[in-house]
């Protein structure tokens, strides 16, 4: 027998609430019973051994007609997913509110224990449809596309998951933001202060990167994910800081992505250049974004009085392997908390000497505010140059030569 005791009980409940259902909604009521069974044969078994009547879903008084619409729902699913580049997909479904709290009220009438839910053998069986169509594999994690089947207006809307692109980048110029800065003032809406263009820069490294994105997947728009992020005034040097740039809403997910990095760089040539151009899962984001790397730095250092070579190697001596301690830096106090950090300094070089001018090569632990160690900033980074060697020191010039994150490659 398919039932137990229990479960003929069910069927015993049923019968006595008079409903007419179709053989999927029968089924489902046992829908966790069994193996290797789809919800129609189920119902073919609950008919089989105890006598119970099926309708046509048309005339069922749960799901009104909606099983009975599948193949309609899957190639409308279909066509509507056509409309872009998709190798995967998921299946999701909005019904009309009564229809899940008449699903309940048999649940509860019937002491049903074992059953399924409406919308998860409606997607199901949808997505088995799709798949016959198409020879395309549903995919449970990260769907190129969700196809929501609004029941309620025989409908489907088309979620479209974001493309990821990887690589690295560098910027040969300074005076360019990571990110694109909307205008304080207006906010991205284009004012006089901003000459109408709504932004505070003329470009981005973003930008400079994204517009050949955009045109190769024809996307909506586009958001910047780097692992850390330099100056403005900081050029970003020697093997590149890791970046994922993310298209929403692509058309095209299938790219040349070493013609993309030609186009990239003839388009940006002189300001940025990427390299190592891949596509990777969205999970990357969060491990750019959360990782911690030592980084190297070279320093242009003005000195504001006499001060020989001698000097300058023995008060760099007193900086390497140390800790330092440094409260957030006036200059960005304005959007940055108020804290005290401690960052390792691993080593400090002095590469030449040109009478108050000095070049140093600087290796960090992430997060270090490197101006601040230079100057002190007033006594807020203790100890700093500027304090060991007793004469006041600034940086004019900084570049990011090396960051060590080779694991991310991997």
């Amino acid at each position: 027998m398919f039932l137990d005791d229990e479960n003929k009980r069910v069927v015993e409940r049923l019968r006595a609430l008079n409903l007419s259902l179709c053989k999927n909604c029968l089924g489902r009521l046992f829908g966790k019973v069994g193996r290797g069974l789809d919800n129609v044969q189920r119902a073919a078994l609950v008919m089989s051994e105890h006598g119970y009547e099926c309708v046509e879903p048309d005339n069922c008084a749960l799901c009104g007609g909606i099983f009975g619409k599948l193949d309609f729902y899957a190639k409308s699913a279909v066509e509507t997913m056509n409309a872009v580049e998709w190798n995967s997909f998921l299946v999701g479904s909005k019904f009309e509110e009564e229809v899940l709290a008449k699903e309940e009220r048999i649940w509860m009438s019937t002491s049903a224990q074992h059953a399924e839910a409406i919308k998860s053998e409606f997607n199901r069986e949808v997505g088995k449809k799709i798949s016959q169509l198409t020879g395309k594999d549903v995919d449970f994690d990260e769907p190129d596309c969700v196809a929501i089947v609004d029941t309620r207006f025989d409908t489907i809307n088309l979620e479209i998951r974001p493309l990821f692109i990887y690589g690295r980048y560098k910027k040969y110029v300074r005076g360019i933001p990571q990110t694109r800065w909307l205008c304080r003032n207006c906010m991205g809406k284009g004012c006089k202060r901003c000459n109408g263009k709504g932004k505070m820069y003329e470009t981005s490294v973003q930008e400079l990167i994204a517009e050949k994105v955009m045109l190769a997947t024809q996307g909506k728009e586009h958001f910047f994910h780097g692992m850390g992020r330099e100056d403005i005034d900081v050029r970003m040097l020697g093997n590149g800081r890791p970046f994922i740039l993310e298209i929403r809403e692509p058309v095209i997910r299938t790219i040349d992505l070493k013609k993309l990095e030609n186009e990239i760089n003839d388009f940006a040539a002189g300001k940025v250049s990427v390299e190592k151009l891949r596509i990777v899962s969205g999970k990357k984001v969060e491990e750019i974004k959360e990782e911690k790397c030592r980084k190297r730095y070279s320093a242009t250092v003005e000195i504001a009085g006499t001060c020989t070579k001698e000097m300058l190697e023995k008060s760099i001596n007193d900086l390497r392997e140390k800790d330092i301690y440094q409260e957030t830096p006036n200059r960005v106090l304005h959007r940055r908390s108020d804290i005290r950090r401690v960052r390792h300094i691993y080593d400090v070089l002095l590469n030449w000497v040109d009478g108050n001018t000095a070049g140093l090569e600087i290796e960090c632990e992430a997060g270090t505010y490197v101006k601040e160690l230079i100057s002190g900033d007033g006594g807020r980074t203790r100890p700093s140059l500027t304090e060991i060697l007793g004469i006041p020191c600034r940086v004019k010039e900084l570049d990011v030569i090396w960051i060590h994150d080779e694991h991310t490659e991997e």
